[in-house]
């Protein structure tokens, strides 16, 4: 097959998609709208993308290419809303000339913050005034669902947002992140690195907190706040760190993590109940700005724990996020059936008629995605409820276990004092 994936190469996951691809057989190609801040690789970088001729000249080199499949990622096209051209014009060219569209979510641009809030208490949209328009995501979706083929997820705890969409785990290239040993047993301050690519999306603010009051208590440890440098240097820092912190807001695991992972290193993060039921071999220690605090004082004392944990870091990795299995997934979601011929967007010139069928279509779309976040909120309810069952259950035999103590300690104490009086009687 012959793909193009752009136009944004997110934590490098386009980049190793191709890569993955290009291992079985498969011409692949890589564009990216501007520069990356952590400088990841395209095969080719466009970076004045604000007028609508440079976009239709893109669009037809493209269309050039002949592709079988376009994979777009975090919800945007070949075509930005520049210059009075609609955003995601050419997802009806795409469709309207045979090519299969696919669109793979990475995270803030699906979820939606009212919905967030309700979902999740310890969403980054409760803490930090994020500037996100949630009628532009609700419309760019709407737009999406109509035309893509298949969509994907590189966060699970993100399919209620995108219902219908499949669960792509995120890639890992395992061979570009050497693995290095911890630190020996003569380093008596443990360094603990934080490397926040958005300080409001993962609680930084948390983090340095805890850090402070660490700090007072007399806790031993020095930090590395890894800001605005790229990713080969990131990793570096990971390797002469001795634990890393990837974030304490919102519901999964991303790409940081994993590559401290492989790198050998104990990683603390929130990881969500829906998340940790998908990978329960996950090593990631699970911290909220509730517990942050104790769990990393238990890992700076505990050098054997975070040895454990190090060692259990990158076979995870291999057995779950390796580039080499990342292939087959897209292969697979390539290989899906696809959705009918498109019928134009509501709000588009359209004949009256499909006009109809296209606001039908996407009332059922709003119905799946209210239907889908009943559901996930359902699912949270009961392991809510399993969770206080099983408390309820674990105090009831304590009291239980007291109870027959008591019983045991009244009737020795009985039996004594009969004696005792037996005892007086006699003499």
């Amino acid at each position: 097959m012959r793909i193009l994936q752009a136009p944004s190469n997110i934590a490098n996951q386009a980049w190793l998609n191709a890569e993955a691809l290009r291992a079985r057989g498969h011409e692949v190609h890589v564009w990216q709208f501007g520069r990356t801040r952590f400088a990841y690789p395209a095969d080719r970088v466009f970076e004045d993308v604000s007028k609508p001729r440079t976009i239709v000249n893109l669009l037809m080199e493209a269309m050039a290419l002949e592709p079988d499949v376009v994979h777009f990622h975090y919800a945007r096209s070949l075509v930005p809303a520049v210059g009075g051209l609609p955003w995601l014009w050419d997802l009806p060219v795409w469709k309207a000339l045979g090519v299969k569209v696919v669109m793979s979510f990475h995270g803030s641009e699906v979820r939606i913050p009212r919905v967030a809030k309700a979902l999740d208490p310890w969403s980054a949209f409760h803490f930090a005034d994020l500037p996100i328009d949630e009628a532009a995501i609700e419309d760019a979706l709407a737009v999406i669902r109509t035309y893509a083929d298949a969509t994907t997820v590189s966060n699970v705890a993100n399919l209620p947002y995108a219902p219908g969409a499949t669960y792509l785990p995120l890639s890992v290239d395992l061979t570009a992140i050497p693995p290095h040993p911890l630190a020996g047993g003569d380093r008596v301050r443990p360094v603990v690195a934080h490397a926040p690519s958005a300080r409001g999306l993962k609680g930084t603010e948390f983090v340095l907190d805890a850090f402070d009051r660490l700090r007072a208590e007399g806790v031993a440890f020095d930090i590395d706040l890894i800001e605005g440098v790229t990713n080969s240097e990131v990793l570096e820092r990971y390797a002469r760190a001795d634990i890393v912190v990837e974030k304490l807001v919102n519901e999964g695991f991303g790409v940081a993590a994993l590559e401290a992972l492989a790198v050998g290193r104990p990683v603390v993060s929130r990881v969500a109940d829906v998340v940790r039921d998908r990978h329960p071999d996950l090593p990631i220690v699970d911290a909220t700005p509730e517990t942050f605090e104790k769990v990393l004082r238990g890992l700076i004392v505990d050098r054997g724990e975070r040895q454990r944990l190090a060692a259990a870091g990158r076979p995870y990795v291999e057995a779950n996020h390796d580039i080499s299995l990342t292939g087959v997934r897209l292969e697979e979601v390539y290989a899906g059936p696809g959705v009918p011929a498109p019928v134009v967007f509501p709000g588009w010139t359209v004949p009256q008629r499909d006009r109809a069928l296209g606001q039908v279509r996407a009332q059922l779309d709003e119905l799946r995605l209210a239907t889908s976040l009943r559901e996930s909120r359902s699912e949270q309810v009961m392991r809510a409820l399993e969770r206080e069952v099983g408390t309820l259950s674990a105090r009831n035999r304590e009291l239980e276990r007291q109870l027959v103590e008591a019983r045991h300690g009244l009737a020795y104490r009985v039996r004594r004092r009969l004696r005792q009086i037996g005892s007086a009687r006699s003499r």
